[in-house]
């Protein structure tokens, strides 16, 4: 449900044809990354995110990735009193424990990186 989810909110730069295509995430499956690999892809993403103009910085939020067949997805969630989000990074091991919430706007920001194609995308989570 969630590659579905942010297939429809990102474009992905196309390295081999220099120009937008919406394509979809299957495209871009392969095997599962190695921990050695989605430590490299996690610390990638961290240096080279561009959050969403209306976001705050990127240390305002718990950020959480996990993998699923090769794909990287990362949630980050606005660090606020009282609720179960926790300040740094989190590599979360099973993606079905994945953590997700429906809407929240720039409280919440989906990224998505592809290994493969060195293609980094972060949106707003929705309205």
């Amino acid at each position: 449900m969630r590659s579905v989810i942010l297939a429809g909110l990102l474009c992905l730069m196309s390295v081999e044809a220099g120009a937008q295509q919406s394509l979809p995430l299957s495209a871009f499956e392969g095997p599962a990354l190695s921990e050695g690999e989605m430590k490299a892809a996690v610390n990638y993403i961290e240096s080279h995110v561009v959050m969403p103009e209306q976001a705050e910085p990127k240390a305002a939020y718990g950020r959480y990735y996990a993998q699923e067949k090769g794909i990287v997805y990362g949630f980050y969630a606005r660090l606020r009193p009282g609720h179960k989000w926790k300040p740094g990074v989190h590599i979360v091991a099973d993606y079905a424990k994945f953590p997700g919430v429906m809407d929240g706007g720039c409280s919440f920001i989906d990224i998505i990186y592809l290994p493969s194609k060195q293609a980094l995308a972060a949106d707003c989570h929705g309205l």
